[in-house]
């Protein structure tokens, strides 16, 4: 990919490949509906996640969540 190759000799530092370039201009879709059926793998609602890591790294000192 062209994008690839100019970025990659005007900032190798950089590190960009055509694959993270294709991936940030397409993106990538997951389907997790294998490991719910086999391994009953269940997600959790991002909002959830969100406030569990918030609250978390509040307890460890990391950050302070008053609310």
């Amino acid at each position: 990919m062209a994008v690839a190759r100019v970025a990659a000799v005007v900032r190798p530092s950089l590190g960009v490949c055509p694959e993270l370039i294709t991936t940030l201009l397409h993106g990538h879709r997951f389907d997790g509906s294998r490991a719910t059926r086999e391994l009953e793998f269940s997600y959790t609602d991002v909002s959830d996640t969100i406030r569990r890591t918030v609250a978390w790294l509040d307890e460890e000192g990391f950050v302070s969540a008053t609310v």
